[in-house]
């Protein structure tokens, strides 16, 4: 019962946390849409889509601090960006290209706009939007620092899961995949070339919901700047 109350109670701060910072920053990122109001995608996607939620900045900032990664040398991809909020999030990062994937046509013209309005008054041109299915995305070159807060599930993940697993096998590319619900973290194992990391959840009473697959490259440069070293790309 404690537990329901206390997650209850942070949820609402959750909620009105995300309506003050869209108000601040001109968007709207804070409703959610279920499954069935995806409709600008195919009904194969939609059938295996997670619902639009916004994920928590704080949370995000946590899950960058906690990876251990030097943002200078990735290339951010949310893979599902919804309306962009975590673009907008990862810009306070000096990642090198900030990608949002999204396969929902309204849900990637929101965030298009969320975008433009943010980036008034702003010179940041890193940021941008792509209409595409993930299985198709093409990777940009270089290390990737992907993140996914339950964008799809079922085979559609484990392709994508195959795909990231291909693209971190390739020499001289660190990848590193932020998992955020991490309810299909079993398809990221079994697709193999990856560590996994539990990241360790605030609330003592509940399990972990955040993982972090590193490829060996990615695990090798998280481990060389722990111990203050310096790491370059070969």
């Amino acid at each position: 019962m404690t537990s329901t109350i206390i997650d209850r109670v942070l949820a609402f701060r959750r909620q009105w946390a995300g309506r003050r910072l869209d108000r601040r920053l001109g968007i709207e990122t804070n409703e959610k849409i279920g499954r069935q109001g995806l409709t600008g995608m195919s009904t194969e996607l939609r059938e295996h889509a997670g619902e639009y939620a916004p994920t928590n900045p704080a949370l995000f900032r946590r899950m960058v601090r906690k990876s251990g990664v030097d943002p200078n040398s990735f290339t951010f991809i949310d893979l599902g960006c919804g309306k962009g909020r975590i673009l907008i999030a990862a810009a306070d990062y000096p990642f090198k290209e900030i990608i949002g994937v999204e396969a929902d046509l309204a849900l990637c013209r929101v965030a298009k706009q969320n975008l433009r309005r943010w980036a008034e008054g702003r010179s940041d041109g890193r940021l941008k939007v792509v209409h595409a299915d993930a299985r198709k995305f093409g990777w940009p070159k270089g290390n990737l620092f992907v993140f996914m807060y339950s964008p799809f599930s079922g085979p559609v993940f484990q392709q994508v899961a195959e795909r990231l697993a291909a693209a971190a096998g390739q020499p001289d590319r660190a990848v590193v995949i932020a998992y955020s619900a991490d309810w299909e973290a079993g398809a990221l194992e079994r697709a193999g070339g990856f560590i996994r990391v539990r990241m360790r959840r605030r609330k003592f009473w509940a399990a972990s919901t955040v993982s972090f697959f590193y490829n060996d490259l990615a695990n090798r440069f998280v481990a060389n700047r722990q111990r203050g070293l310096n790491w370059t790309r070969r």
